[in-house]
């Protein structure tokens, strides 16, 4: 039998809080792909651009519908993080390989920026723009 790889957007598998609608959809592809499991080698992959905290309290509230994948691309593909028997561990060959980018790659400094960006937008709520 062929092993079996699945790519998805983890906004489409997870769906929408609370709605129920979304979650009979997740449960049954949970049980799909368990089923699926016990024919194949398989290995389920969400790609996401939430940040690796973001997804966690995802799948915190989704836990009981959501499959659990093997591999999570989250943060807009900058982490790769890998499910193992011990527990999640990030890539360090894809972290190495963005901090030797052409031009570099500053985890610190881009993050820093995004907080300021967000502090910006926040500042100006309520205020019209023109």
């Amino acid at each position: 039998r062929q092993p079996l790889l699945l790519v998805g957007q983890l906004a489409s598998l997870a769906g929408r809080r609370r709605h129920g609608a979304d979650d009979s959809a997740a449960r049954g592809f949970r049980s799909t792909w368990e089923q699926s499991s016990k024919l194949h080698s398989t290995m389920l992959v969400y790609t996401t651009s939430r940040s690796w905290d973001s997804w966690l309290r995802v799948y915190e509230e989704k836990k009981a519908v959501l499959q659990l994948p093997d591999v999570l691309i989250c943060s807009g593909g900058t982490h790769v993080m890998y499910r193992t028997a011990d527990g999640w561990v990030e890539d360090p060959m894809w972290r190495q390989r963005l901090q030797n980018a052409k031009g570099g790659w500053d985890y610190t400094a881009v993050s820093q920026a995004a907080q300021q960006l967000v502090q910006r937008a926040e500042e100006g709520r309520g205020q019209v723009v023109q």
